[in-house]
């Protein structure tokens, strides 16, 4: 699968906080903001999957931008398209938006690696 780590963050961290994949009769669930899912996400991964992360994010720009906009591939093909339902904005837009929020989070997070060793050290 070309886009294994986008793919999972769309269903598993933006898909199940904003309560996309709820039953009829399940209650509603307060969605959470995106810059909350996105701080999420990197507090549960590593640096190196969050890299990954945000490097298919700009290789899915770059393979499926068109000069008329994204063009829906997957994993954007049909039950994902929630971006706009939730959060406002097109999939470019979000995508975008995802990456500034992940760049945000990198430097709010560089010296976690450190800090962890230097713990384990004392």
């Amino acid at each position: 699968m070309a886009y294994q780590r986008l793919t999972g963050f769309m269903y598993s961290e933006v898909g199940e906080e904003v309560g996309a994949w709820r039953r009829e009769g399940e209650p509603a669930i307060v969605p959470l903001s995106l810059p909350a899912i996105v701080q999420g996400y990197v507090d549960a991964h590593s640096r190196l999957s969050v890299l990954l992360l945000k490097r298919e994010i700009h290789g899915y720009l770059r393979n499926n931008l068109t000069p008329g906009g994204l063009r829906n591939a997957a994993p954007f093909d049909y039950e994902l398209c929630f971006s706009e339902h939730y959060f406002g904005c097109n999939n470019h837009q979000f995508l975008l938006w995802v990456c500034r929020l992940l760049d945000e989070n990198l430097k709010r997070t560089q010296w976690r690696g450190i800090k962890r060793l230097f713990n384990r050290m004392c």
